[in-house]
C-alpha cells in the first residue's frame, strides 16, 4: 500500500508490485540495476548454446563403431587414436551428442559415457537460460557457479575417458595395435 498523497510513480515508471515498498527507493532500484537485463543477455546465450547442441547433435548422424562423426564436419580423424591406438579424451563425444539428440542413449553411452550427462546439463543450461531470457530472474546461477562447471566437465570428461579407456581394453577393442 502506498502511503496517503505519494504516488508509485516516478520519472515515468510505475510498477503495481512495487507498490507496497516506498515508491522512491522501488523507482530508483528499478533504474539503477542494469544486472536484470545482463541477466536476460546471458539467458539468452545460453538457450542459443543449448539450442546449439541439440541442433548440432540432431543434424549429424552417429557412427555405430562410436568414433569419427566429427569428420562429417570436415574435422580430421583423431590423431591420438592414429598414432597411440588409445582414444583422446573427447574421442566419442560427438557421436555421444548426435546419438543422445536423438535418443538412442545406449550408442550414446558406448561412444563417451560423459557425453549423455553433458548434453543433458547442456539443455538443462540452455532451457534456464531460455527462462532467464524471459523473465530477467538468475536462476542460472544456482545451476552452474563458473568454477563449479569447469570441474564438472574436466572430471566429467576424464572420468568418462577412464572408464571408456577399461571398457576398451576388457572388451579388446583398444588398444587398436
Amino acid at each position: 500500500m502506498t502511503r496517503p498523497g505519494a504516488s508509485n510513480s516516478i520519472k515515468g515508471i510505475s510498477d503495481p508490485l512495487m507498490m507496497e515498498t516506498c515508491p522512491v527507493e522501488s523507482a530508483v532500484a528499478r533504474t539503477i540495476r542494469p544486472e536484470g537485463r545482463m541477466v536476460r543477455l546471458r539467458g539468452a546465450c545460453l538457450a542459443m548454446v543449448g539450442l546449439a547442441a541439440f541442433l548440432a547433435g540432431r543434424s549429424l548422424s552417429p557412427r555405430p563403431s562410436g568414433l569419427g562423426t566429427h569428420e562429417s564436419l570436415g574435422l580430421p580423424p583423431c590423431s591420438m587414436i592414429a598414432e597411440v591406438g588409445w582414444p583422446c579424451p573427447a574421442c566419442g563425444l560427438t557421436t555421444s551428442f548426435s546419438a543422445a539428440a536423438r535418443g538412442e542413449i545406449s550408442l550414446s553411452v558406448r561412444a563417451h559415457p560423459f557425453g549423455p550427462v553433458l548434453f543433458a546439463w547442456l539443455l538443462t543450461l540452455g532451457s534456464a537460460g531460455l527462462i532467464e531470457a524471459f523473465t530477467g530472474r538468475p536462476i542460472v546461477q544456482r545451476l552452474a557457479r563458473p568454477a563449479w562447471a569447469v570441474y564438472f566437465v574436466l572430471g566429467g570428461l576424464f572420468s568418462g575417458w577412464v572408464v571408456k579407456l577399461i571398457w576398451g581394453y576388457l572388451a579388446g577393442t583398444y588398444p587398436l595395435r
